[in-house]
């Protein structure tokens, strides 16, 4: 920062910034409070816009300004919005980035942001380093433009382009979905050259939609030949330490899974004691085949998560070992952690107790199976009494202050053309909460009874929104149109999350707000160092139930398996480690979420002219997006197809209302759209309104 200050305010307003940091200010407040006359006004203007400039102090929205923190930078990854506003999120804090303050940095890139300033639990900064490259290949389908060969990305990675270089001859059709390799990182603005390194397919063919999205994400669908190699050692007969392990086959024991699961992570237990209940959680011991180091751990470390598809599956672990030996099945002997709790009759904590053990499942059933159960099956009295403990779990957990977000999910049957032959909604059934209770009980025990022991330990964070967010959250619920016994709740002083979503429980536009409340909120992450989590109300929590799919959870484990066998485990890097865990969980969720809607959007290229009922989901000058009923894929209405009357964009109210008729649209409004365009590329649909 230039500190060159010669003018008759320059260190009067530097001072009164300074000492009041944490505030912004208008040109006319500081005059105000600086008590500057009349006459010396236009000095004292000048002399503000001079510090402006030099960096010294910061203009912000509002026309207000405010103190320049001097030195202050964050290191993180910087992620780019289909806007092209960036953000950078780095161990405690994260920035904003304009978008011309890349500095040459791409999407995924790790960079140094120095901060300019924060205001309002808003940090806003520039990237001045790119300390590592994450594009070095890059994924996206050609496009020819006045005869050169364009390389339209699969992510928004920059605000400048890419441009095909050392063809050798070969001319790829238009849509043609490319790796490509980049020649040489040029100065911003200048385009960015490449060359194709793969070329993968036809990107309008429906059957090639999961080679493009493991290709944009990065996820591998086969295995080294090394990690085969060593899957290849092991056999149903491999029995490792047994003999140290608590014998619990002879426990009626049950797996509770999507009918089409074969990774059985967990299972669960019930018996009476002579006062008492005791509920096991048992969890496949994964780690006493994924040894520390070896090619199938460093694989899995690689992936990090198994990322799930309508009707695929691209696994952490080998199949063998996900689908096999590791997997919790039907009538065969498994290795476990079991967890077993005893409840008094009031359903609350009396003793737990953490166990090597082998169990042998006696029956798998679904989650629709257990809706259904009989009276006569032989575990209908078990599971009943297994709800009724879990009921009383959840209605206290949602009772302290759990967020209970009832987000709708697409469930899509794929035929064999590629292209979804149905689409409906997915049914939260009770037998899904029973499980969810005990694996969130499992998790809470673990993290606050071993977890703080462990230096190292991956807890599972989730920090509490920005007051900030929470209002835009409220004054979104008030805007919309909810009843007014709702919106007078809604206005009460220091209403919680909790709270306002208590409050439209039951609406039709409850889910709706589910999802723009998780959008305004803290990622959950991994980081050795206990945070609590703020959605679920614990004080401690962690991931112990999946280790089959999710590395973090068998990190836990060897944390655990050390423990009960009087030993230390130590593992190094372990920030870095919970950063990258953190990483790839979040680019497997955009995978899931970008195949699905992927598959959406080809169902609804069939539709073209159609209508549907759908509720607005969002607001932006351009235009709404309306998100379909059942379908549930978000579309575009533009601002200009609203032919009926002159809308304004009011964004303080959250609404667009005509000029003329006064008529209104509020985020939450049901309303009847008309297909007009899809457009599979770009991931987006054109809707207009029907009268």
């Amino acid at each position: 920062m230039v500190s060159v200050i010669s003018g008759k305010f320059e260190n009067k307003i530097l001072d009164f910034l300074k000492s009041n940091s944490d505030y912004a200010f208008k040109k006319k407040e500081l005059a105000s409070i600086l008590r500057v006359k009349s006459k010396h006004y236009p000095q004292f203007r000048n002399e503000l816009k001079s510090l402006n400039k030099l960096g010294s102090i910061t203009k912000v929205h509002g026309g207000r300004f405010i103190y320049t923190s001097p030195e202050s930078y964050l290191i993180g990854n910087l992620s780019i919005s289909k806007s092209g506003k960036g953000f950078v999120d780095g161990e405690e804090k994260s920035a904003f980035v304009g978008s011309g303050q890349f500095g040459g940095a791409l999407h995924g890139d790790t960079v140094k942001v120095k901060i300019k300033y924060e205001y309002e639990d808003r940090i806003n900064g520039e990237v001045i380093e790119t300390l590592s490259r994450s594009n070095k290949i890059i994924q996206g389908y050609v496009q020819k433009k006045y005869n050169r060969f364009i390389l339209e990305p699969s992510h928004k990675l920059a605000n400048r382009g890419f441009v095909i270089q050392d063809l050798k001859g070969i001319e790829p059709e238009d849509f043609t979905w490319v790796e490509a390799e980049v020649i040489n990182w040029e100065k911003p603005p200048k385009e960015i050259p490449v060359k194709i390194t793969k070329i993968i397919g036809d990107s309008q063919n429906p059957k090639m939609d999961l080679q493009i999205i493991t290709s944009k994400y990065k996820l591998d669908l086969k295995f080294p030949e090394e990690v085969k190699t060593e899957t290849a050692i092991y056999s149903s007969e491999n029995v490792i330490n047994a003999k140290s392990r608590i014998d619990l086959t002879k426990l009626p024991t049950i797996t509770i899974d999507p009918e089409t699961a074969k990774d059985h992570d967990d299972a669960i237990s019930i018996r009476e004691l002579k006062n008492n209940t005791e509920v096991g959680i048992h969890i496949a011991d994964v780690s006493e085949y994924v040894i520390e180091k070896s090619a199938i751990d460093k694989e899995a470390k690689k992936r990090g998560t198994s990322v799930y598809f309508p009707d695929y599956c691209v696994s952490m672990l080998p199949e063998e070992l996900s689908n096999g030996l590791c997997s919790l099945k039907e009538k065969e002997n498994r290795f476990a952690l079991s967890l077993l709790v005893e409840l008094n009759p009031k359903y609350d904590i009396v003793k737990f107790k953490l166990v090597e053990s082998i169990i042998n499942v006696d029956k798998k059933y679904s989650y629709e199976q257990i809706g259904k159960i009989d009276e006569d099956d032989q575990y209908y009295k078990p599971i009943e009494k297994l709800q009724k403990i879990t009921n009383y779990l959840r209605k206290n957990r949602i009772k302290s202050g759990s967020l209970d977000f009832n987000i709708p999910e697409a469930e899509i049957k794929i035929g064999k053309d590629g292209i979804p032959e149905q689409i409906l909604q997915k049914e939260i059934l009770d037998s899904h909460h029973l499980i969810e209770e005990l694996m969130l009980l499992a998790n809470k025990i673990i993290a606050k009874n071993y977890g703080q022991k462990f230096k190292g330990f991956p807890f599972r964070n989730h920090e509490k929104p920005k007051e900030i967010d929470v209002k835009e959250i409220r004054q979104t619920l008030i805007q919309s149109n909810t009843p007014k016994d709702v919106k007078q709740k809604l206005i009460q002083k220091n209403i919680t999350l909790n709270k306002m979503f208590n409050a439209i429980k039951g609406l039709k536009t409850e889910k709706l707000f589910a999802q723009l409340a998780l959008r305004a909120m803290p990622k959950a992450n991994y980081y050795p160092k206990n945070k609590g989590h703020f959605g679920l109300s614990f004080n401690h929590y962690c991931h112990f139930t999946s280790p089959i799919r999710r590395y973090p959870d068998l990190i836990v484990h060897r944390f655990l398996k050390k423990m009960i066998n009087n030993k230390e485990y130590k593992l190094k890097d372990t920030k870095n480690i919970s950063r990258e865990c953190s990483r790839l969980e979040v680019n497997a969720m955009n995978a899931e979420r970008d195949y699905i809607k992927r598959k959406q959007l080809r169902f609804l290229s069939n539709y073209i002219g159609e209508y549907f009922f759908g509720v607005i989901s969002g607001l932006t000058p351009k235009g709404l997006f309306i998100q379909l009923d059942e379908i549930l894929v978000d579309g575009f209405v533009s601002l200009k197809s609203l032919l009926d009357d002159y809308y304004i964009y009011e964004p303080s109210k959250y609404i667009f209302r005509g000029r003329r008729y006064k008529k209104e649209y509020h985020i939450g409004d049901a309303v009847e759209i008309k297909v007009v365009n899809v457009n599979i590329q770009l991931g987006m649909a054109d809707f207009e309104m029907v009268d």
